[in-house]
């Protein structure tokens, strides 16, 4: 979604984590990580956001990839 900007309009009991899994689908500390860039302001709410804030979604990394799990090297 190169140079599209999405945004996120906060509701009641928002965190940034779980605006992360509503608009990602997944939650991830990059992605936690850039909403907080995007929003240098956003921190200063506390943990819950408050009803009507503005959040500018920016495109979100790629998932990391794993090894696995290897049980027997």
């Amino acid at each position: 979604m190169g140079g599209c900007v999405r945004y996120y309009l906060s509701r009641h009991d928002d965190t940034v984590d779980s605006i992360a899994w509503a608009v990602y689908g997944r939650q991830d500390g990059r992605l936690v990580e850039g909403l907080l860039d995007g929003n240098p302001r956003l921190a200063d709410f506390g943990a819950m956001l408050p009803p009507g804030v503005v959040v500018v979604v920016p495109d979100a990394p790629e998932p990391a990839q794993s090894e696995g799990l290897r049980l027997w090297d």
